[in-house]
Parts: structure tokens; C-alpha cells; sequence
């Protein structure tokens, strides 16, 4: 049984940190609450009788990688939340989608995170379609209120923190465009 966690810096640096004691694993999985780990000022962790101070100012999203079966709660109405391996998964999956949809049936929506530092995260959500006003408000409730969270591929997750959150793309087949949207089409690449 092992956990690697991984803590991308605004700077670019991606600090790592692993742990194979069975107890210590599960000591950590049961501290990786998502709503808990960028709610302090800083992350405390210790290990091999060095004690390192991480500010969560400066961490755009944290990566636990582990095989160790675990997973975080989804919030309400979402079926499936995981992050994609780049930006050709992102655009495969976006053309396969369909038109607009009705109340009820399956909604896939894609996800570009754009954080500080420059780093970047695909992600895909499935949900079901509501009314328009419904499946906005779903939408609206997942990019605006911490915390940020999806699965990894391979095993573990990753937490993102809100105040490093620069952008967020989201391409969804939903009738209308959100109320107040400015009517502009994305220049820069995806």
C-alpha cells in the first residue's frame, strides 16, 4: 500500500511526497478531505524528521496518486467526475457529443482549468440534463464553490484550489448560454 502526493507550486515546481506504511496511507486518507486541504494557510507534513510548510497560496492543485481504492463524495446529481490526460482526449471526447439535451438524458461536459503558474486541467463530468435553469444552476454550483475535485486515471485524485483557478472553459451541449454571458467565440487555442 502506498500514496504519492504531488503539490503543483505557481512557480511551475511539482513537490512530491510518498508514503508506504499501511497505517500512515490510511492516517492520509482519511486527512484528504477536498473541502479541508487549501481551508488552511498553510499544509503541514512530516515525515523522515523533516517538517516542510507548504502556503496554499502558492499550490494550484494537489494530486493524490495512490491504487489504494478510495474516492471522495460527488456532489449532487453528477454521475462520474475524472480528469483527462491532455487536451487531444478533450477535444476526441468534445466532438463525439451530441446536440442540445432534453431533461433527463445523459450530459457530458468538458472542462479546460487554466490555473496559476500556467498549468492546465482537462476534466470530463457526467450528469443528467435538466431544464435549462436546472442543469445551469448544476453547472454553476460545480465551478463556483470549492472544493474543485476529480478522479484520476490510474487511480487517486486531485483536489484543485479555487484561489488559483485563472479560467475555466466549459464546453456542454445545454440549449441557452448562462444569463449575462458576453456573445463572444474563443480566439486562442484551446
Amino acid at each position: 500500500m502506498s500514496i504519492e502526493l504531488r503539490f503543483h507550486h505557481t512557480g511551475g515546481r511539482v513537490y512530491r511526497y510518498k508514503q508506504t506504511e499501511d497505517a500512515a496511507v490510511r492516517q492520509l486518507l482519511r486527512l484528504l478531505a477536498p473541502s479541508k486541504v487549501f481551508a488552511e494557510a498553510e499544509i503541514a507534513l512530516s515525515g523522515g524528521g523533516i517538517v516542510t510548510l507548504l502556503p496554499t497560496a502558492h499550490i494550484t492543485r494537489l494530486d493524490v496518486v495512490t491504487s489504494v481504492p478510495f474516492s471522495w463524495p460527488k456532489p449532487p446529481n453528477i454521475t462520474a467526475m475524472f480528469v483527462l490526460p491532455d487536451k487531444s482526449a478533450l477535444r476526441a471526447r468534445a466532438i463525439r457529443a451530441d446536440g442540445p439535451k432534453q431533461a433527463g438524458e445523459a450530459l457530458v461536459v468538458h472542462l479546460a482549468y487554466d490555473l496559476a503558474g500556467g498549468d492546465r486541467l482537462y476534466a470530463e463530468v457526467a450528469t443528467k440534463a435538466g431544464h435549462s435553469l436546472e442543469t445551469r444552476s448544476r453547472l454553476t454550483r460545480l465551478l463556483r464553490h470549492p472544493p474543485v475535485y476529480f478522479n484520476l486515471p490510474g487511480g487517486g485524485g486531485t483536489i484543485l484550489n479555487p484561489a488559483n483557478i485563472v479560467r475555466i472553459m466549459v464546453t456542454a451541449n445545454i440549449e441557452r448560454t448562462p444569463a449575462g454571458a458576453w456573445p463572444v467565440n474563443l480566439q486562442t487555442p484551446l
